[in-house]
């Protein structure tokens, strides 16, 4: 119960803040007594069900912090053309755009610190769910760090 607790709250809490929960699932294969045991266990549809669930939760909360750092690379990227329209350049670092072309730099969802950004690369990106700065990526696809390219 208090696990489920915890799950919920954490929805409410950015997502450099969301602590990971070390779950205790209940696998039906441990030493081929998987099935007895949870025959004899109280409430066992409910845990079947929080195993379900609690399994997917890891997934739903990398989604959450991806798509907020779509929603920020995106406002990140309309600053950078209005910025590049008035002076003919990209610049050379996200603090120029702030507070003229955006209020404020949106800070990474994964690490809660600034988002990247390569002028030279023509990318903004994401540390990403492992927190290690690798650089950005300019391939599209399944990448470790979130990565939006500049194309204009």
């Amino acid at each position: 119960m208090e696990q489920t607790l915890a799950q919920v709250n954490n929805v409410k809490l950015d997502c450099g803040d969301i602590k990971q929960l070390d779950f205790k699932y209940m696998s039906l294969g441990d030493s081929g007594l998987g099935l007895i045991k949870l025959t004899f266990t109280e409430n066992a549809v409910g845990k079947v069900l929080f195993d379900t669930v609690a399994a997917s939760f890891h997934n739903l909360v990398y989604k959450k912090c991806n798509e907020d750092f779509l929603v920020a690379g995106t406002q990140l990227l309309l600053a950078l053309k209005a910025y590049q329209m008035e002076k003919g350049k990209l610049p050379d670092s996200l603090s120029e755009l702030a507070p003229a072309y955006i209020v404020e730099i949106p800070k990474d969802p994964f690490s809660g610190g600034q988002i990247k950004y390569s002028k030279d690369k023509k990318i903004i990106y994401s540390v990403g769910e492992d927190l290690k700065d690798s650089g950005g990526s300019e391939e599209k696809g399944l990448i470790s760090e979130p990565t939006l390219k500049i194309e204009f």
